[in-house]
């Protein structure tokens, strides 16, 4: 009988690591031309809780970068490529490539630095992304937690 118990604990444990580690993978396909807005944020290092995005505001990811349009009519736009791991630093060699993975790598032109987002939660037909940002020298230490909904999606181009 303690026995099973021990048995039942072990796989217990096992089951509830491996969610806690699952990872969902995409392709750029999934991105490309899709725009989202973002539903809320949550900022882990400093425990804030922000509301989503402002009118008119989303991110449009098209091949090879993100647009983030701004309610004042203001662009921003960010090379980006995915990962099936944590890089340490960017590679513009795969911008502009269906590349798959479960991480987003996002490069900041203005502040010459790249930000990497786990993706935790991938759903086009709910309408539904979560990411969550990825220290890339520390592995497993994660920060903001950013949750969009689709909200416009350019049918894929016909084929003869």
């Amino acid at each position: 009988m303690q026995t099973k118990k021990i048995i039942f604990i072990i796989c217990t444990l096992f089951s509830c690591l491996n969610m806690t580690t699952a990872q969902v993978k995409i392709s750029c396909a999934d991105l490309d031309g899709t725009k989202w807005k973002e539903l809320s944020r949550y900022d882990a290092y400093w425990g804030i809780d922000y509301q989503g995005s402002a009118e008119n505001e989303y991110y449009e990811f098209n091949k090879a970068e993100m647009v983030w349009h701004q309610p004042n009519g203001r662009k921003f736009t960010y090379k980006y490529y995915l990962s099936d791991t944590v890089p340490t630093e960017f590679q513009s060699g795969k911008v502009g490539y269906n590349t798959k993975g479960c991480y987003c790598v996002i490069y900041n032109p203005v502040l010459k630095t790249f930000d990497c987002w786990l993706v935790s939660s991938f759903n086009k037909d709910a309408k539904f992304m979560r990411l969550l940002s990825v220290h890339p020298t520390k592995p497993n230490t994660y920060g903001e937690e950013v949750e969009y909904k689709l909200v416009s999606e350019q049918a894929p181009p016909l084929r003869d």
